[in-house]
């Protein structure tokens, strides 16, 4: 398995208003027989659900994407996301301030309540809807991992870098696995009853807090017959 981090959005989705939604964690290639040339690991940190609002392709705990010319296509409700459509207007205007600042920023080892307090003037955002300090650390958490990978090459480092922990070491990145453990014993919860595990190629899974600042791991699995992956969330 080839591991390529931080794939462009554009690379990942067939849909741009999938950004600032979701994130694209890393690219894996040259797969087992049988799947896909390429997948993807992604994300939704830093937006809370609508549980109303759960489709049999996207719920509280789960996402499932049709892939098309190697591209993930979103078939959900993004009304699931609380205050999604905040989120895709201000995601352009961080995402610029951090192409500009995010040096500065790492360098400085800006705090996320520093970086909150810092960016929040700049959107005028009122939504009791959104939650824009737990998006806007998401967003920074995200931000500072990949400009330091970026600059140093050393991944998952947000904690080290910003926060003074210690590093726990070199992560394999994405851990290979045939056991989802925990997933498969709590399946009828996570999962609506049309989505049978048995019906997919279990891949491996990340580990939510190398990416952002908790633990929102995502295990991904491949469905041959239909051509789909289901990205399944759940904290450690």
């Amino acid at each position: 398995m080839k591991i390529d981090l931080y794939p462009k959005f554009e690379e990942v989705f067939d849909d741009k208003q999938l950004e600032g939604i979701f994130y694209p964690l890393c690219k894996i290639s040259d797969l087992a027989k049988g799947l896909p040339q390429s997948l993807f690991f992604v994300s939704t940190n830093g937006l809370w659900m609508d549980e109303t609002n759960e489709t049999a392709y996207n719920g509280f705990s789960f996402t499932i994407f049709d892939i098309i010319e190697g591209k993930y296509a979103f078939k959900g409700d993004l009304n699931l996301y609380k205050g999604y459509t905040i989120a895709q207007k201000i995601f352009p205007i961080i995402q610029q301030d951090f192409a500009r600042q995010g040096s500065t920023f790492l360098s400085d080892k800006m705090q996320p309540e520093q970086y909150i307090k810092y960016i929040k003037p700049r959107l005028a955002v009122q939504s009791s809807d959104f939650d824009l300090d737990y998006y806007l650390e998401t967003f920074y958490a995200y931000s500072i991992n990949q400009l330091n990978y970026e600059q140093t090459g050393n991944f998952g480092a947000y904690r080290a870098v910003i926060d003074g922990w210690s590093n726990l070491g070199e992560s394999p990145q994405v851990y290979e696995t045939q056991n989802f453990g925990d997933i498969e014993v709590n399946s009828e919860y996570l999962l609506p009853h049309t989505v049978s595990l048995d019906q997919y190629t279990k891949i491996g899974y990340i580990i939510g807090h190398e990416f952002f600042h908790d633990g929102n791991d995502c295990y991904l699995a491949y469905n041959p017959t239909h051509k789909n992956v289901l990205c399944i969330n759940q904290y450690s």
